[in-house]
C-alpha cells in the first residue's frame, strides 16, 4: 500500500511540474463499457462472475482528469448453493492522459471508492483448517481502491473508443482482489456553463 501511495504522489508531482495546466471542466466524456475478469482466485473458483458493465464521466482539471462511476457485475452460486451475490463499485478517480499522436492515448490513473455487496442470503464459510467461520452478511459495504490504465482511439474530436486493465481490491477479511479488461466507447461533450460554474 505504501508503494502505491508513494507512485500515485510522485506521478502526480511529475504532472504539475510538467506544467501542462487546462481549463478545468470544460468539456466531460461519457462512456458505457463491458468488462470480464481475468484473474483467478480462491474467490473466483467459488463464485462464477457474469460480464460487468460500468458507466463512467470524466472531465479535464488543472492537471489531468477527474472522473466517477459505476461497475455492476453478478456473481452466480457455484461452488456454496444460495450464496449469489450483486457487486457494485462507486468511485471516484484521478488520471493522466499521454498523448501518443493525434488520435491514441495512453492513461493511467487510480480510483478510490465503496464496494457493496448484496447477497441472497447470510452464509457462514469455513475454511479448510477450520475454526470460526467467516460470515458474510447480506448487505455488505466496503472501501476498494482500483489502479488503470486505458488507452484510447479518437474516430473524432467528440467519439473514441477504449481499452482498459485494472486491478481492483477491497480489503476485507478475505482480500477481495479482482483484475479486469473493459473496452467501451465514449462522447465528449461541451459542458454547460451553469454546471461549470456549479463544479468549480
Amino acid at each position: 500500500m505504501r508503494r502505491i501511495v508513494l507512485l500515485s504522489i510522485t506521478l502526480f508531482s511529475f504532472c504539475w511540474q510538467s506544467g501542462w495546466a487546462q481549463t478545468p471542466f470544460e468539456t466531460f466524456d461519457f462512456s458505457l463499457n463491458g468488462s470480464t475478469i481475468i484473474n483467478d482466485n480462491a474467490l473466483l473458483q467459488n463464485w462464477n462472475p457474469t460480464e460487468g458493465i460500468s458507466i463512467e464521466a470524466r472531465s479535464p482539471y488543472y492537471i489531468g482528469e477527474l472522473e466517477a462511476g459505476t461497475r455492476f457485475v453478478y456473481y452466480q452460486a457455484d461452488q456454496f448453493e444460495g450464496s449469489a451475490f450483486r457487486s457494485i463499485y462507486m468511485f471516484i478517480g484521478w488520471s493522466y492522459p499521454i498523448e501518443l499522436g493525434e488520435r491514441f492515448s495512453v492513461t493511467p490513473g487510480f480510483r478510490i471508492g465503496n464496494h457493496f455487496m448484496w447477497q441472497d442470503e447470510k452464509k457462514e464459510y469455513f475454511g479448510d483448517s477450520g475454526g470460526s467461520p467467516f460470515v458474510f452478511h447480506r448487505n455488505e459495504s466496503q472501501f476498494a481502491y482500483e489502479l488503470q490504465v486505458r488507452t484510447a482511439y479518437n474516430f473524432s474530436e467528440r467519439l473514441y473508443i477504449h481499452l482498459s486493465a485494472s486491478y481492483k481490491r477491497t480489503p476485507i477479511n478475505i482480500p477481495f482482489e479482482v483484475a479486469y479488461v473493459s473496452v467501451g466507447f465514449a462522447r465528449t461533450f461541451s459542458t454547460p456553463g451553469w454546471l461549470r460554474r456549479f463544479v468549480q
